[in-house]
């Protein structure tokens, strides 16, 4: 009875894996059949299909085959597709294009005939494309368009990193990135001060009880209406200290509410917000202001802000 046990699962061992022969050479066929169509896609995935559900087998190494060699066939393809792009791209001068390109061929076919023939056409795009890059570096430089010089120049750099044209185009992004700095900052100063300008901020005294009193002076540029003017202050001694008070982070807040219309403010030294008795104060150092406009909009202002609106 053992005997026959075991013979009968050899029996069904031997056609289970006669089934799965008869279906891997099949899948393989279909790999074949497309391969020999010029379907090299296709031909791929049959093949692939065959390595991952019948690995370990004579299939499964022939699978293996096909998916190189139609691999090589896309590389192929692919790289002639790209080659006849960059022979139109030298026509029209677009270099980019000729160098991009060249690069992509050369990967998918190193050594071979047409990396060889489009290689003369890169060597004239580099040149050309790093004459035309520094001139045109140059020029938005010396208009004063200083993002198109540092564009210009990224490229010259990523194109050509050892190049004494991109030794140039480093500083030139440099000097770039400097002057886009300081574009910018005058932008959010001028923005600033065309809704505020605070003129003054200081306190008077000490009085006969040693007191001192805070005052403000600011005017409101905008065109809308303030409903409230917040600012906070820090009080510093003679020495330059923070003095410290009972104050949470050493700042008074301070409110001045409106209407506050285009053109007002407080602009003497008859209002005064407090009374401080943190002798010696030597002067207050405006650190925060907030406006709340009529139409409900809130203006918080950056450190740079309250500095630019006291300039």
């Amino acid at each position: 009875m053992k005997k026959f046990i075991c013979l009968l699962f050899a029996l069904l061992m031997a056609t289970q894996l006669t089934a799965c022969a008869s279906e891997a050479t099949k899948a393989l066929q279909e790999a074949k059949r497309a391969f020999n169509n010029a379907e090299w896609a296709e031909a791929k995935d049959y093949a692939q299909q065959v390595i991952n559900n019948y690995p370990d087998t004579k299939a499964a190494q022939k699978a293996q085959k096909i998916v190189d060699d139609a691999s090589e066939k896309m590389d192929l393809e692919f790289a002639e597709t790209l080659a006849k792009e960059a022979e139109e791209a030298f026509a029209s001068k677009n270099w980019q294009v000729v160098i991009d390109n060249y690069k992509t061929i050369v990967k998918l076919v190193p050594d071979s005939e047409l990396a060889d023939r489009v290689s003369s056409w890169n060597t004239e795009a580099e040149s050309n494309w790093k004459k035309e890059l520094t001139k045109k570096m140059k020029t938005a430089y010396s208009d004063s368009e200083w993002s198109s010089a540092d564009s210009y120049a990224s490229k010259i750099i990523q194109y050509f990193p050892d190049s004494s044209e991109a030794s140039a185009a480093r500083k030139t992004r440099q000097d770039a990135a400097a002057k886009i700095k300081a574009a910018r900052e005058s932008a959010i100063k001028a923005a600033a001060q065309s809704k505020l300008r605070i003129s003054k901020c200081w306190v008077s005294g000490p009085d006969s009880a040693g007191g001192y009193e805070l005052h403000i002076n600011y005017t409101n540029k905008s065109d809308k209406t303030i409903k409230y003017f917040d600012f906070g202050v820090t009080f510093y001694n003679a020495v330059g200290d923070p003095i410290s008070t009972w104050r949470i982070d050493r700042i008074e807040y301070c409110r001045d509410t409106g209407p506050i219309a285009p053109g007002g403010g407080q602009s003497d030294s008859s209002v005064y917000w407090g009374k401080y008795y943190d002798a010696p104060i030597d002067h207050p150092e405006i650190v925060s202001v907030d406006v709340e406009y009529m139409d409900g909009t809130i203006w918080t202002l950056t450190k740079d802000e309250i500095a630019y609106v006291q300039c």
